[in-house]
């Protein structure tokens, strides 16, 4: 199952038995990038864990954009 959290996060979850694994990414520029995953047996996903994915959002996104900045208009 895939849903939205917000803010152009996203979660893949899938049952692995009595636990679940869950994958937090980002579609930027066409791509998915993986920020994130954990395997827990509970319901929802620790608050503390979308925070990581979230900075690790940011920080991407960050680079991303510098990394172009620096870089000439025929090396896009």
């Amino acid at each position: 199952m895939v849903d939205s959290i917000g803010q152009g996060l996203w979660e893949i979850r899938s049952s692995l038995g009595e636990r679940i694994a869950r994958i937090f990414f980002i579609v930027h520029r066409e791509e998915i990038i993986l920020l994130h995953g954990i395997i827990k047996k509970g319901r929802s996903a620790p608050a503390h864990e979308i925070d990581l994915a979230r900075k690790r959002q940011a920080t991407y996104l960050k680079y991303y954009e510098t990394r172009n900045k620096s870089q000439s208009p025929e090396k896009r």
